[in-house]
């Protein structure tokens, strides 16, 4: 799709339902697996009409790392409109089960229509956080996949704000949720919070973490609740590859210590960053 046409449609419309080309890894079988709805923003969605695809050769990369039989329930923490999931569930078969967790409204809205043809995904409509009832959430009004209970995500930026569900996460709460045949599965996690993963991912237990295989977390170099800095760095160094992918940068493996130093800053710089069990092929190439 060309830009002015992009440009039109976000004009016009808030939101749209695209159909998928047959080579789309967001094409998945089932009934609406060739359509995928999305609000239209000025970041994911220019991004998916252009390449109808999510960050494929990220996943595709990290998923090479597993053993090649198996099968894993992935936990997807602040799944937005499920581009993350679907894809993962589509073109990984492996990839058997998910839990996703959404609080916004019209981001929950979009999820289900497109996690309607994966009934092995479970949709929760609530946020996760260090406590249980309702928390103000802020959503910006250029970006979809920056909204946050961060109220530093959003500053200086046109924004709305909604007041949501909160459950305080921990291993009861994330088991509870699980069927009986997701707990027996090995673990992916995937959160992308804006500012928050620190803080969810040392609420889990050394137990947890022992059944997980594959992480993907965002680090926002922005002002953000307290968190253990030991803890995480004890969680990270318990996967024997850790790896940061700067926005624009090159994929490169990195120690503990230095992802810990670079969470603990507040420039706004943001990377990626992947920990796993077997070394990542690309990183070694970069």
């Amino acid at each position: 799709m060309r830009k002015w046409q992009i440009r039109q449609l976000q004009e016009l419309a808030s939101e749209i339902v695209l159909r998928l080309p047959e080579t789309s890894p967001l094409r998945c079988a089932g009934e609406g697996g060739a359509e995928l709805s999305l609000g239209i923003d000025r970041s994911i969605f220019p991004h998916v009409v252009r390449h109808f695809e999510w960050q494929l050769a990220d996943q595709a990369a990290a998923m090479a790392t597993l053993p090649a039989e198996g099968n894993w329930h992935l936990i997807d923490i602040g799944a937005n409109v499920g581009l993350f999931t679907r894809q993962m569930m589509a073109r990984f078969p492996a990839v058997a089960s998910a839990s996703c967790f959404e609080p916004a409204p019209d981001n929950l809205r979009h999820l289900r229509r497109n996690l309607a043809p994966l009934p092995a995904a479970d949709i929760h409509g609530f946020g996760l956080h260090a406590e249980e009832g309702t928390l103000t959430f802020y959503l910006d009004h250029g970006n979809a996949g920056n909204c946050s209970f961060n109220p530093a995500a959003v500053a200086g930026r046109p924004h709305s704000v909604v007041e949501v569900p909160i459950r305080r996460l921990d291993d009861e709460l994330l088991d509870g949720l699980m069927r009986p045949e997701q707990k027996a599965r090995r673990l992916i996690w995937k959160s992308d919070t804006q500012g928050l993963d620190e803080l969810l991912m040392t609420q889990m237990s050394d137990d947890f973490w022992s059944r997980v295989d594959l992480v993907f977390f965002e680090g926002w170099r922005v002002e953000k609740p307290a968190w253990d800095r030991d803890r995480l760095a004890a969680i990270i160094a318990a996967f024997p590859h850790a790896y940061q992918k700067p926005r624009g940068g090159a994929v490169a493996e990195v120690e503990a210590a230095e992802i810990i130093d670079y969470l603990g800053a507040t420039d706004r710089r943001w990377s990626d960053f992947l920990l796993t069990r077997a070394p990542l092929a690309q990183a070694e190439a970069a």
